[in-house]
């Protein structure tokens, strides 16, 4: 986790703020419920094949943004029933959020159905989006074409997206 702007300071410790639970932010408040928040960030990222999370929210909006009761995204390679388990992770009030054997439970349930499908996924699909040295996302097809692009130095891997400021 190196992208700048993903930790901020705290009583001289680095805490991952997008993945903080709202009671944290607001009181500091850190338990097995914040964890669950956490987790649901975790499992968006995966669901995004990793993206960085609120990417066009600034750290100092942070707090705002989910006062104001918005969440991530559903992301497109996910099913509508795990981004329920998200959703339920990032609930304002911590007693209505899943224990991790809840979620253990969801996840032994429906097992044998993809947590992430790539089917419908385009297959030149790279992510995070490859940028060039000005900030414009690259016409890069494959896999191949991105290693030698990178290899060259011509690209550049910019991981809080194209044409987009850095927090």
């Amino acid at each position: 986790m190196s992208r700048q702007g993903t930790y901020i300071t705290y009583r001289l410790k680095k805490i991952p703020l997008r993945w903080k639970a709202l009671e944290f932010l607001e009181q500091f408040k850190d338990d097995s419920k914040t964890d669950v928040w956490a987790y649901g960030v975790v499992l968006w990222e995966i669901g995004t094949l990793g993206a960085f999370p609120y990417e066009e929210i600034h750290n100092d909006n942070i707090l705002a943004y989910l006062q104001a009761g918005n969440r991530l995204a559903k992301p497109i390679t996910c099913t509508d029933a795990h981004y329920q388990v998200m959703m339920s992770c990032w609930e304002r009030d911590p007693c209505k959020r899943p224990t991790f054997a809840d979620i253990r439970r969801h996840f032994a349930f429906t097992k044998n159905h993809a947590y992430v499908d790539f089917s419908g996924i385009n297959p030149s699909y790279v992510f995070p989006p490859m940028c060039d040295k000005e900030g414009n996302e690259s016409d890069i097809k494959d896999v191949t074409g991105v290693q030698e692009t990178v290899a060259n130095g011509s690209f550049q891997n910019n991981v809080t997206g194209c044409n987009m400021k850095k927090t």
